[in-house]
């Protein structure tokens, strides 16, 4: 089952701000970083439960080319997107 799919603003924050720091370093590395995090939006979206679980109901999932991780909620019909953020950023943050 596809589930609905909610950003919530700071995730989307996030992701444009990794964008820009990638289109810098190379132009085209940012809409790959985008193109990653798709895929791996669309792999949780089919099995949230595939996520590791961290704080209460939340999970984390990994990106597979960029250090970057997908931090998330769900529930029968939607998928909360609460962060995107570096693999080496303080969660905390």
């Amino acid at each position: 089952m596809s589930r609905e799919l909610i950003i919530k603003p700071g995730a989307e924050l996030d992701l444009r701000q990794a964008h820009r720091w990638y289109e810098d370093q190379r132009v085209g590395l940012g809409q790959e970083l985008l193109d990653e995090v798709d895929v791996t939006l669309n792999r949780i979206r089919k099995n949230p439960k595939s996520g590791t679980p961290a704080y209460r109901d939340s999970r984390l999932a990994l990106t597979r080319r960029f250090p970057y991780v997908i931090c998330y909620v769900f529930n029968e019909q939607t998928l909360f997107v609460l962060a995107i953020f570096h693999g080496h950023r303080d969660p905390g943050v």
